[in-house]
Formats: structure tokens, sequence, C-alpha cells
């Protein structure tokens, strides 16, 4: 993923003024409705060691809305995992209850459906945010890594006849990510 930039003049000077995902898919610089991050690992100052995915996706009744969202497993217990999925919402689900389902090969994780919503701007300027949380068996992502992919399903609870969006996520880097946060966890082989 990436973002471009586009000088802009301001009092005779000039400005950088970074393209929005919507106005690089509007200008045709890049069209792609789906684009993902490998799984890597990351430590800040302000966050501890934590395993990431970043995903950003056409959105919205007419796919002209793209949102990143992100996963994000951090230390949990021995043998779990905090998982947080971090959603970018299109204008339209703004307040809409969604149920979110994660599944690779024949297992499932259900996040509660009262996710928080919010905005942050380090990730998308203006857009508005559904974090979800669960604590996860560490092995159901060591599982999924020698799967080959794992989906996000998000579904309508109201509307339980309507099929789910789907997200199918590559798990290239996450054999090597759980590793590594195995080891920096202290979790049992």
């Amino acid at each position: 993923m990436w973002r471009a930039f586009v000088p802009a003049a301001a009092q005779g000077r000039q400005q950088v003024r970074y393209l929005s995902r919507d106005e690089i898919a509007g200008h045709g610089i890049d069209r792609r409705g789906f684009q993902e991050t490998r799984w890597t690992t990351a430590e800040t100052r302000r966050s501890p060691f934590a395993v990431f995915k970043l995903l950003t996706e056409a959105k919205g009744s007419d796919g002209g809305e793209f949102r990143t969202s992100f996963i994000r497993l951090a230390c949990g217990s021995p043998t779990e995992v905090t998982v947080a999925y971090v959603r970018g919402l299109a204008s339209s689900e703004v307040g809409q209850p969604t149920s979110i389902k994660v599944t690779s090969g024949t297992r499932d994780l259900d996040f509660p459906r009262a996710g928080r919503q919010s905005k942050i701007a380090a990730v998308d300027e203006g857009a508005t945010f559904d974090t979800c949380l669960l604590l996860a068996p560490i092995e159901f992502f060591e599982a999924a890594a020698g799967s080959g992919s794992i989906d996000i399903t998000e579904s309508n609870p109201t509307a339980e006849a309507q099929p789910g969006r789907v997200s199918k996520l590559s798990t290239a880097g996450l054999r090597n990510a759980i590793d590594a946060l195995r080891a920096r966890c202290g979790s049992v082989p």
C-alpha cells in the first residue's frame, strides 16, 4: 500500500499534500479494490511488541470509499494472544451492527458484537473505525500460518439472509511473526 503526494502552492511556496486512498483511485493512479501487507512485527515506545497486518478495501454502496483496516496480535497469556481487529468503516457502516468472524480451515473466532467506534487520524484522516477485541489461542494463528489464508467475514446480524462480506487474507509472513511473538511473550512451545 502506498500514498501519493502532490505539491500544492500556498502563498507563493510549495507544500506537500498527501492524496487520500479515495483520491488515488479517483485519479486512476491505483484502482485496485483490495490490498494487503505481509504479517509483520513491530515495537514502538507507545506500543509493546505486536504482530500486524494492514488491508485496504473498496467499500460503500458504489465501492468508491477506500478504507484501511488492520489486525494486531499481542501477548495475552502463555498460550493466548490478544486480537484487535480495527475496521475502517464506509459512511454507510457507521453506527450499524456487525458480526465479525475470523476463519482458518475449520476453526472460527467470533468477535463480540459491541465494538468501539472512533477516529484514528494516523491511519486514515476523517474515517471512522470500529475496534473489536478478543483473547484467542495462539494455536489458531499457528495453524492458520500453514493453511495459506484467513477469512474475515463481516455480516449484519439483523439481516441474516444476506451473505456476509468476506475478505480473504494471505498468511505470508505469519509463521515468522508468530514465532517471534511466542519468543517475546514467553509462550510455551
